[in-house]
């Protein structure tokens, strides 16, 4: 109960007006109109029996129709007026708050699978969810008001009618929620599967896989993975088919008995009273008709109300991740950022150390390049400078202050990034450059010249992508990069971060990248990461990095005497060009 209540939170927050109107739709109009559509017939047939005058039996029957057209008219309008377009708003904000929260959840939990699990039941059930909660809400308060107002009706005939219907529809309801218990369970199996369904989906129509699909084997291993998964979603449905039919088959079973009985009781009391007036007994047929559908509905609620509180639950594991580094407030830092590592140690796995020992000195507008080989840390370094995750062990102190003391979106705002896979995204240029601040239109065209994109990038209204837009423009990747570095250009940062940023360029394009990089690095604190040696030999200062150490650390010409990792690397390079 205490789950499905939360459910309806979001149509207090964001629907106001509808939730109060519905209440008062249901609770009083709805009852009132149902009631009148039993009373009526009562009212033709004894006018009848009566010999009452014609008019008004005609009334009685004009009456009846009116009431009979406006049921359906009045819910047609309500529909249409206000429950479309308030869930639409509802889910809309619902979604929105979903967003928002999966970016505040602090990044290490993408790094399970669990994360994303519980995400994609988020996003599929949540608006769902709390559209049947509040469903849920009006049609009991509906049922409840109709058999009210009935009960007293038929109670007067046989009050044993009304205990065997209730019986029946206890027993059903009770069978409902055995039925839940195993058909949610089902529905939590399946949710992986599931992501690995939509996962290949993906695969099939994002166009970064299509070349792969039409020339190689891709296509048959995918397949295989996917007829795996339907093996494995085809074993779930078979282990709990049995206990879903068992108590399908006794919710109706028990319910069908129980009202046989007790057409059986009104049967017997038509017999024994047959002095009784037949508008009398029409009137309790359609009350006996009328409170089973009604505590039938009712119990269903019930039924939802139990389904809607699991789901809930699994919806509230979602939120139960509380962001730690995400939420951190604190001071605001000065630019440019002077940094300390000391002893800093990083696992991603326990036991699994990717950083040990580093202890790194950069002072406020140094230039440092980071190199080594592929997969020693040397990218986790930029995550723990942006905040992404806090050391295991150890601390990094910028301008002589723990990074945890700082607030992480004010220190965060002063932080440039540009990595090797830079993304693009569905919006126009003007939308994809403001990442960071937002560019007058006047200025646009400046700033993408000075990474030479302006033949490319000429109507700055124009979409990124073919998503949404057959004009989309497409860049390649190393135009992504030019596009990534455009973004920091014109910002002010107290720390600029480089991951392979012209790993995708040609070498007159790199050098004339490496010349903005250089350029924005005279005032402000620079690391970049690198492969291409030749790219940052004029680097303040270089690190070597080899299994989570730093094991070198000089210029370009203190390392090249040291005649270690470096040098090696550098002479390996250099056999490429002679």
């Amino acid at each position: 109960m205490k789950n499905w209540l939360w459910l309806l939170k979001p149509y207090i927050r964001y629907a106001k007006r509808y939730f109060v109107f519905s209440l008062v739709f249901f609770g009083i109009l709805v009852p009132f109109l149902n009631f009148c559509d039993v009373i009526f017939p009562e009212f033709i047939i004894s006018s009848i029996d009566t010999k009452s005058p014609a008019v008004k039996i005609i009334i009685g029957i004009i009456g009846f129709q009116l009431i009979d057209f406006l049921i359906p008219a009045i819910e047609d309008l309500y529909n249409i007026y206000f429950k479309d377009v308030s869930e639409a708003l509802v889910e809309a904000n619902i979604n929105r708050e979903i967003y928002e929260f999966s970016a505040k959840v602090d990044y290490c939990h993408l790094d399970k699978s669990e994360f994303y699990e519980n995400y994609t039941w988020a996003i599929e059930h949540t608006a769902e969810q709390s559209s049947k909660a509040f469903s849920v809400l009006t049609r009991c308060i509906a049922s409840i008001g109709q058999i009210l107002s009935l009960a007293v009706l038929l109670f007067t005939v046989n009050p044993i009618i009304l205990v065997l219907i209730l019986i029946g529809t206890i027993l059903r309801t009770y069978g409902y929620f055995k039925y839940n218990e195993y058909y949610i369970e089902r529905q939590k199996k399946v949710v992986h599967t599931n992501r690995k369904f939509s996962y290949i989906q993906r695969l099939f129509y994002l166009k970064e896989y299509s070349a792969d699909i039409r020339t190689t084997r891709l296509k048959d291993i995918i397949l295989k993975q996917y007829d795996r998964n339907t093996s494995q979603q085809e074993s779930y449905m078979k282990d709990y088919a049995k206990s879903l039919c068992k108590w399908a088959v006794f919710s109706g079973f028990a319910y069908h008995f129980m009202m046989l009985l007790s057409m059986l009781f009104l049967l017997k009391s038509i017999m024994e009273n047959s002095l009784l007036a037949s508008a009398v007994w029409i009137t309790a047929i359609l009350s006996i008709n009328k409170i089973s559908d009604c505590l039938t509905e009712l119990f269903d609620q019930v039924k939802d109300i139990h389904q809607i509180d699991i789901y809930a639950k699994r919806i509230q594991e979602f939120y139960q991740l509380k962001p730690v580094i995400e939420d951190c407030v604190g001071s605001t830092v000065q630019i440019p950022y002077e940094i300390t590592f000391q002893n800093v140690k990083f696992e991603y796995d326990k036991g699994k150390p990717v950083l040990n020992n580093i202890n790194i000195h950069i002072n406020a507008g140094e230039k440092i390049a980071i190199v080594g080989k592929n997969g020693v840390g040397k990218s986790t370094l930029i995550k723990l400078l942006l905040r992404l995750y806090d050391p295991t062990d150890g601390y990094i102190k910028v301008n002589g202050i723990n990074l945890k003391e700082y607030d992480t979106k004010e220190y965060r705002k002063y932080i440039g990034t540009v990595f090797q896979d830079s993304n693009v995204y569905a919006f126009s240029i003007k939308e994809n450059l403001d990442i960071y601040s937002e560019h007058q239109k006047d200025g646009i065209s400046f700033t993408i010249d000075k990474v030479h994109l302006m033949q490319q990038l000429k109507n700055h209204e124009n979409e990124l992508t073919k998503e949404f837009s057959d004009n989309g423009i497409v860049l390649s990747v190393g135009e992504i990069q030019k596009l990534a570095i455009a973004r920091i250009l014109d910002g002010e940062f107290g720390l600029l971060l480089f991951d392979e940023p012209s790993s995708a360029l040609d070498p007159i394009a790199e050098e004339q990248v490496m010349k903005l990089i250089y350029n924005m690095a005279s005032t402000t604190t620079t690391i970049v990461i690198a492969h291409r040696l030749s790219s940052i030999r004029d680097m303040d200062r270089i690190l070597v990095v080899d299994n989570g150490m730093i094991i070198e650390e000089g210029n370009h010409n203190q390392l090249m005497d040291t005649k270690g990792l470096y040098y090696q690397m550098w002479n390996t390079q250099a056999e490429k060009y002679k």
